[in-house]
């Protein structure tokens, strides 16, 4: 192949993590991945709302979008409220590919407005390649909503 057959043009504006290749008149575009560089999307509904019983949530597992950090977003009940949880990992198969080390959610005993306190963020690394994951809370005392975001 030769090289005045290939061309190289950088992104501009909104698309700068893209390239356009070009080989043999036909033009590609590609997007550039850096781990963990982007910008944490929240959903719009929580992934888990006031639940106060240890056990595995949510029903269906949580789309990880192929995303490298993992962003958990808590609110709880009460200023004194806390919670301790693993995250469970799954493949592409949805088969369980191990669990997390326990984590415990701390409360910032700051409120946000609607009657609720904020937990401390937790931000966790998608070593294990997960495509999906859920929740296993281990302990709650009162009662944690969550959202799970990736970047």
């Amino acid at each position: 192949m030769s090289e005045s057959l290939i061309a190289l043009t950088e992104g501009s504006g909104k698309n700068v993590s893209t390239q356009q290749v070009s080989i043999n008149s036909q033009t590609v575009e590609i997007e550039r991945s850096t781990m963990g560089v982007g910008i944490v999307t929240l959903p719009g509904t929580a992934d888990i709302e006031e639940e106060d019983t240890p056990g595995t949530y949510p029903v269906d597992v949580i789309d990880l979008q192929g995303r490298y950090y993992i962003v958990l977003k808590s609110t709880f009940d009460a200023d004194d409220s806390s919670a301790v949880f693993r995250f469970v990992f799954y493949d592409s198969e949805n088969t369980v590919i191990g669990l997390s080390e326990e984590i415990a959610i701390d409360n910032s005993q700051e409120s946000d407005g609607s009657g609720r306190y904020y937990g401390i963020p937790i931000v966790f690394a998608n070593v294990f390649c997960a495509k999906s994951l859920k929740i296993k809370l281990i302990s709650i005392t009162g009662d944690i909503t969550i959202f799970v975001g990736v970047c």
